[in-house]
């Protein structure tokens, strides 16, 4: 009995520590909506998720969404804890203070924010020289400065 006591409290820690999130999650396409706009996400290429202090996750479609959620409620998630899709491989997330976004009318993000992510300057080079018409390179840490 002694032995089972403590089975199943190590259990139980386990399940919570499983539960706790501490990064981006999968997004479930037609499933999880934006938390400012309420529109389904259906294309992960320009999904966001920020995370707040106690780990509530806060999932947006755009930047602009995000933008316009932060705008509202200051402090609300941890700037740290923002993560953006790239553009070129949406089921990775790069920390937003770390991404290179490109602003371009070519992106049709959901919002018309109109910003794609990309991990590095390289890779945002490349995709510079296909899009046709002019682009603005911004970092997401800048972009998060911006009011």
């Amino acid at each position: 009995m002694f032995k089972f006591k403590y089975f199943f409290i190590a259990l139980s820690m386990l399940m919570v520590l499983a539960a706790c999130k501490s990064g981006p999650v999968p997004i479930r396409v037609g499933k999880d909506a934006c938390h400012f706009c309420q529109m389904s996400i259906t294309d992960t290429r320009y999904a966001i998720e920020g995370m707040n202090s106690n780990g509530k996750l806060f999932i947006f479609d755009d930047v602009h969404c995000l933008q316009k959620f932060m705008a509202e409620n200051k402090d609300k998630i941890d700037q740290q804890k923002i993560w953006v899709a790239n553009y070129n491989e949406p089921q990775n997330w790069i920390p937003f203070q770390d991404a290179i976004l490109m602003h371009s009318e070519a992106f049709r993000s959901p919002m018309g924010g109109n910003y794609a992510a990309f991990p590095n300057m390289e890779s945002a080079n490349k995709m510079q020289h296909t899009v046709p018409d002019s682009v603005t390179i911004i970092s997401g840490k800048s972009l998060l400065q911006i009011k």
